[in-house]
């Protein structure tokens, strides 16, 4: 049985750590350096890294960036943000980073997960899923770069992604994103946990007994932003992380 872990989620834009709420009204929060040291202090099960600048035009891989990160960073990481390509991947990979995150490739290109797998093997491969609500309040695949939702069923989906060599699932409730309101067993409903992969859950996650509650299903990991970053109503910048003892209680 694999060891439920606690992952902080650092969105990257031009070069500084950001958060978002619903994917909008973006905040910056720090130096991406200065960050991963606190989180290197705080020793992190491991991280994830997503680049949101390919949200703009004529976006580049910001390598130099990546270069330090994955030098200077003492647990595992994974990191996502136009991957494009399997020569993408490799670069990433070799860098030192554990995993590649997936999110927009896989709904443009979704053999792109079967290369990287087949290359580098399932476990370098994470497929990132963003669910929204439409106007019928019905939950669906979310394709921020286009604004549009995927017309398939969730479970379908999966499915379809598992089958092609993705080791990890990230699911990720848009509506919830960065709002801190909470994330229970409602919101996993539509969704079949029983598959062969760990799954992620993010999206609005908001205290430490939300953490306890979601780990009761069968749910692998939780990757936090806003609960890890901010402090009070007043969104103080505040990096924490549950120290061992708080840890251990929260994913027994």
């Amino acid at each position: 049985m694999l060891q439920k872990r606690i992952i902080p989620l650092l969105l990257l834009s031009d070069n500084k750590i950001v958060k978002t709420e619903k994917f909008k009204n973006i905040s910056y929060v720090g130096d991406p350096l200065n960050i991963l040291k606190i989180f290197n202090e705080k020793e992190v099960d491991e991280i994830m890294l997503l680049d949101i600048s390919k949200r703009k035009k004529n976006y580049n891989l910001q390598k130099e960036l990546l270069k330090q990160f994955a030098s200077e960073c003492f647990m595992p990481i994974s990191y996502g943000g136009g991957i494009d390509t399997l020569e993408d991947a490799e670069f990433i990979l070799n860098l030192g980073f554990e995993k590649i995150c997936l999110t927009h490739a896989v709904l443009s290109n979704p053999k792109l997960i079967q290369e990287i797998s087949d290359s580098f093997g399932k476990q370098s491969v994470v497929v990132k899923l963003d669910l929204k609500k439409n106007l019928f309040r019905k939950l669906k695949v979310y394709d921020y770069l286009n604004n549009k939702f995927i017309n398939e069923d969730i479970n379908h989906f999966i499915k379809k992604i598992i089958s092609l060599g993705a080791g990890e699932l990230v699911i990720n409730f848009v509506d919830n994103e960065g709002t801190r309101t909470g994330l229970y067993d409602a919101d996993l409903l539509k969704i079949d946990l029983d598959i062969e992969i760990p799954i992620i859950i993010s999206g609005g996650v908001n205290s430490h007994q939300n953490i306890k509650d979601l780990f009761k299903s069968r749910i692998d990991a939780v990757a936090l932003g806003s609960l890890l970053i901010y402090f009070g109503i007043h969104k103080a910048v505040l990096i924490n992380y549950p120290n061992k003892d708080e840890k251990k209680e929260l994913t027994k």
